[in-house]
């Protein structure tokens, strides 16, 4: 029955001490006698000789799609099962694995939202600070974006999440009609996460499904101290990149479905709402198809399997590795606490607050404008301590606990900040020019008039002009700082003063800017007479 497939009571014969999909790649390599079959290498036998010393191990198993390791895009075998394995795991109704990173998962929910919605709905609202991925999605789909502005914290600028009771909620009353999705971005890079069970009644009253962006959050509600994941809040559809903050490898990420509340009443609303679900599950397996490689890796399938086991298997290791983190991190913010002068300042992001309900313990920021910003604070830490952070931003750095991380690893970097302080590194570059403008970051992030939707201006016939004239015409193309890739110009959106402005401060900081022209002398514009 349909409605058996969303709703079964019967308990689960799910063993998660299997890993189906890694035992079926070393079953097949080991039968593997004459590889006739693609990548070239034939199991390593051909690799590159500058490449052989670190690819050897693992190109034994970088195998194609064999009849024994399933197809990805039809599983009936050890895929299949991995899968469910994983959305069993974490508490889904049906998980896809990507091998085309979480990006791939984005493009994807958005799209088989688009495709799902009645006709005239194509309306997508979303942050304005959302990752690029998002603005590809809205390319493919041809969706019309409605921005949602971020809450800003006032004492370090950095842009929190969109705040559910005011922003959400006034969009949904005035867009909700014609909305085809919700996307909200939870955890920020920073770790604000939003109130996404709020967010899920708003969007479940309104008729309106709600993609969560979780990329940095694949760990949440895995372990004491940390906060709820949007699975398990109520969102429809939940990003993962599994490799940020799990044991995958670099690329390997999930996308799941969440389970349907059964409704109550009579059996048609129950047959309905499973039709929707099925759906829903069918119009985002297509758009993967449409996004993703035909030739996934079979080590990036073989590492979300094992990522899997890893938080949920029999005596797993994965959540007590989570809260060792979680120590660590703690640990580390009393040192801070103990020793406010001694290295630069920890920002304590607001919680609860407009736009954060909560934080993620495993993220730590430091405010490095008092040693001339983050570029160069993080390129001193490189140079001189082997110390790296996630993202370098103007004025912060922000470091990442993991599974991976160990008390050697806190205690280098207090170490390392510590001996920033004294050396202070950035003294090339006025502490005062290291802070953005905020005003600027601010307006930028309210958004701009979208003079044709991103997928019209993305196509559109298109030239480069000088920057200062293209203000006030019609950006043709995806400018970004990255990381962390969140757009400053999107195609199709008006070009105002303050966007030019941005740009050109952020890379004379040091940042990286994605454009056509690096060089920012110009910017791609839709031609003039374009439609």
């Amino acid at each position: 029955m349909l409605s058996h497939l969303l709703w079964s009571s019967a308990p689960s014969a799910l063993d998660q001490g299997r890993t189906p999909y890694v035992d079926a790649l070393r079953s097949a390599r080991a039968h593997v006698a004459a590889p006739f079959f693609l990548p070239g290498h034939k199991l390593g036998e051909g690799l590159p000789d500058a490449a052989a010393p670190i690819l050897s191990c693992a190109a034994p198993y970088d195998l194609p799609e064999l009849g024994e390791l399933d197809n990805l895009f039809a599983p009936v075998g050890p895929l299949d099962e991995a899968q469910r394995l994983a959305a069993e795991a974490f508490g889904a109704r049906r998980t896809w694995f990507l091998a085309n990173g979480s990006s791939a998962g984005v493009i994807a929910a958005i799209v088989g939202c688009v495709r799902l919605a009645p006709p005239g709905a194509r309306a997508v609202l979303l942050p304005r600070n959302a990752h690029r991925s998002a603005v590809h999605a809205l390319v493919h789909s041809g969706a019309q974006p409605v921005w949602l502005v971020p809450e800003i914290d006032e004492r370090t600028g950095i842009a929190l999440g969109v705040d559910v009771h005011t922003t959400l909620h006034a969009a949904l009353a005035e867009h909700g009609a014609g909305a085809a999705c919700v996307l909200l971005v939870s955890p920020s890079y920073e770790g604000a996460v939003s109130d996404v069970r709020a967010a899920a009644a708003l969007c479940a009253e309104a008729g309106v499904p709600l993609v969560v962006d979780e990329a940095h959050g694949a760990h949440l509600s895995l372990a004491p101290g940390l906060p709820e994941g949007a699975l398990a809040c109520g969102a429809t559809l939940v990003v993962h990149s599994t490799h940020k903050t799990l044991g995958a490898l670099s690329q390997a990420a999930m996308l799941h479905a969440a389970h349907t509340p059964r409704p109550a009443g009579a059996i048609g609303a129950v047959y309905a709402a499973a039709a929707r679900a099925l759906a829903l599950d069918a119009a985002v397996s297509g758009a993967l198809e449409s996004v993703c490689s035909s030739s996934p890796s079979s080590l990036l399938l073989a590492s979300l399997d094992a990522a899997r086991h890893q938080i949920a298997g029999a005596g797993a290791r994965g959540p007590r590795e989570l809260r060792r983190a979680v120590r660590l991190a703690a640990a580390a913010r009393r040192a801070f606490a103990r020793e406010p002068l001694a290295r630069p300042r920890l920002v304590a992001l607001p919680a609860p607050a407009r736009g954060v309900a909560a934080t993620d313990p495993l993220r730590l920021t430091v405010d490095a404008a008092s040693l001339g910003g983050g570029y160069a604070l993080e390129a001193w830490l490189i140079e001189n301590w082997g110390v790296y952070a996630e993202l370098a931003s103007v004025d912060h750095l922000t470091f990442v606990l993991g599974p991976g991380t160990r008390g050697a690893h806190v205690r280098l970097l207090l170490a390392a900040l510590r001996g920033a302080q004294a050396c202070e590194p950035a003294r090339a570059r006025e502490a005062a020019r290291s802070r953005l403008d905020r005003t600027r970051l601010g307006a930028v992030l309210a958004g701009s008039t979208q003079l044709s939707t991103p997928r019209d201006a993305f196509y559109a016939q298109s030239e480069a002009v000088p920057i200062e004239d293209a203000i006030g015409r019609a950006s043709a193309e995806l400018v970004y700082s990255y990381p962390p890739g969140v757009p400053i110009l999107c195609p199709g959106e008006c070009v105002r003063a303050e966007a030019v402005a941005l740009l050109r401060e952020v890379r004379e900081l040091g940042g990286t800017i994605v454009a056509a022209d690096g060089e920012l002398h110009t910017l791609l514009c839709l031609a003039e007479g374009a439609p």
